[in-house]
């Protein structure tokens, strides 16, 4: 009798619904986290080596390293227009006094 209450038991803890219920459950927790650690980002002065930290799920490794990406990317874009600008400056200013 008692192995078949363990038993019973264990079919109770890994039904589909349960199953289910925890994989919503730790779905939702990885997105909340996310979510705060892009808005953490965004809200950080837009500080673009800042970059987000890998999870142990592949689907959400996948979607941060796409996001690491576009930050990658935005970060080379400024800083090749911070030199554009700066060689922009310093041809004005050599034209301005004529050499």
């Amino acid at each position: 009798m008692f192995y078949c209450r363990a038993f019973s038991a264990q079919i109770e803890l890994f039904s589909p619904a349960r199953s289910r219920e925890l994989f919503i459950r730790s779905f939702m927790h990885r997105l909340a986290d996310l979510n705060h650690n892009i808005s953490r980002l965004s809200a950080g002065g837009a500080d673009l080596t800042q970059r987000l930290e890998p999870t142990s799920s592949p689907e959400f490794n996948a979607i941060i390293n796409s996001f690491n990406g576009v930050i990658g990317y935005l970060q080379d874009m400024l800083r090749q227009v911070g030199e554009s600008a700066h060689a922009i400056t310093s041809a004005s200013h050599q034209i301005a006094t004529g050499n």
